[in-house]
């Protein structure tokens, strides 16, 4: 056969590639239900369709083989990041730095894609672990800025954390005396109380004693509310939390 002649097949395999019939095939594997993906698989897998076969491992919860077809064989680190976004746990960008610092099968380091991927997504990565995957013979000036800049994102982030931590302690304390405070607080009745809604005296009535320390019959408070006191604050928007003191009525 001459270099101007070609089977059927391999024209019809060439076609695919090069025409929109692809991309219909793509769009269709991405959003469709009405197939089979171990099946459709198994018919391209000895081709060199690789986006489609990223698609098809990607509907089989085929993580790392996804990001190999992605990052090592269509060598799009843009898509390979996508990905790992869309995965969303940090494990694995580990995974794709991983494989660039060691792809495997005799290939040279990719270093670029290994610091653009800690550019992009330092914050999603421990620098410690980066750290001990960095190969000796990365280029030092490639990736020194990027990991002192996480290093010194993490050492920020914990004096963050521990300046949050030490608040939320502190604030802690503070609800819990404010509560005890608050439960402490009482009443003193004596003969001449009177209800601060309706003045009759209290004697020996049940009554309740409001935040703001006016002092109702249980047949006034019914008629209020337990929320509402006699001049008409409403505690459940307005929030009041006194200190601790003996109150005489």
């Amino acid at each position: 056969m001459s270099e101007n002649e070609m089977t059927i097949s391999e024209l019809g395999r060439s076609s695919i590639f090069e025409s929109p019939v692809r991309e219909r095939l793509q769009i269709f594997l991405q959003s469709s239900d009405l197939y089979d993906a171990e099946e459709v698989l198994g018919m391209i897998e000895e081709s060199e369709l690789w986006l489609e076969k990223a698609i098809l491992y990607r509907r089989l919860g085929q993580e790392t083989l996804v990001l190999q077809i992605l990052a090592l064989k269509l060598e799009n680190c843009e898509a390979a990041e996508q990905y790992c976004a869309e995965i969303g746990r940090p494990d694995a960008y580990m995974r794709l730095l991983e494989m660039y610092l060691d792809p495997e099968d005799g290939r040279e380091p990719m270093f670029k894609a290994a610091v653009r991927l800690l550019h992009n997504h330092g914050e999603m990565l421990d620098p410690l672990q980066v750290l001990e995957r960095l190969s000796p013979d990365m280029p030092i000036q490639l990736a020194s800025d990027t990991v002192l800049r996480l290093l010194r994102a993490r050492h920020h982030h914990h004096r963050q954390g521990q300046i949050v931590l030490n608040l939320s302690r502190a604030l802690d304390v503070d609800a819990r005396l404010a509560r005890m405070e608050e439960r402490s607080r009482h009443v003193q009745i004596n003969d001449e109380s009177v209800c601060d809604s309706c003045h009759a005296r209290l004697g020996t009535k049940l009554f309740a004693m409001y935040p703001d320390d006016s002092i109702v019959c249980y047949k006034c408070y019914r008629r209020q509310g337990e929320s509402t006191s006699v001049s008409g604050r409403d505690f459940k928007k307005d929030t009041l939390v006194k200190r601790s003191w003996l109150v005489t009525r």
